[in-house]
């Protein structure tokens, strides 16, 4: 099976989660990291084993990154469209994390670009399976909460 080549924009907060489960991954590989905080890069390296020549503070140049074949963008909220559209421009695949953009507009761009491009995009959306939210979605539907 194919080894998917991933690039993380973004190695504080909840990338952990995401490092974590990547790592996990048998069909996935982290070849590159950016984050603009020195710490942050710097436990992302001990984390991944991402050598230093592939950490950069600028996430043009994680997407230009040959290696780099699918970007996974960990950033603040109100950065997600412009990376995005970055790596969806240069071909690579993206999984954002949620919110995938701060206003419908971003959103409607990145799935324009998504779609001139031929780009597959992904959000994370995981707490849908939590028991919790299952229990909610289910009162829901019962018209437990009125309109």
């Amino acid at each position: 099976m194919k080894q998917v080549k991933i690039g993380i924009i973004g190695v504080g907060g909840i990338s952990a989660k995401h490092i974590e489960e990547l790592l996990a991954c048998e069909n996935a590989t982290i070849v590159a990291l950016c984050d603009v905080d020195g710490q942050a890069l710097a436990k992302g390296r001990e984390k991944t084993g991402v050598p230093p020549e592939k950490c950069y503070t600028d996430y043009k140049a994680l997407i230009a990154d040959s290696d780099v074949e699918a970007v996974e963008i960990c950033t603040p909220n109100h950065l997600h469209a412009e990376m995005a559209c970055a790596a969806l421009a240069a071909g690579k695949p993206i999984n954002l994390e949620k919110p995938i953009a701060m206003s419908i507009a971003d959103a409607r761009l990145i799935a324009q670009e998504a779609e001139r491009y031929h780009v597959k995009v992904a959000a994370c959306h995981q707490n849908r399976f939590n028991e919790a939210c299952q229990q909610m979605f289910r009162a829901r539907q019962q018209g437990r909460f009125g309109k």
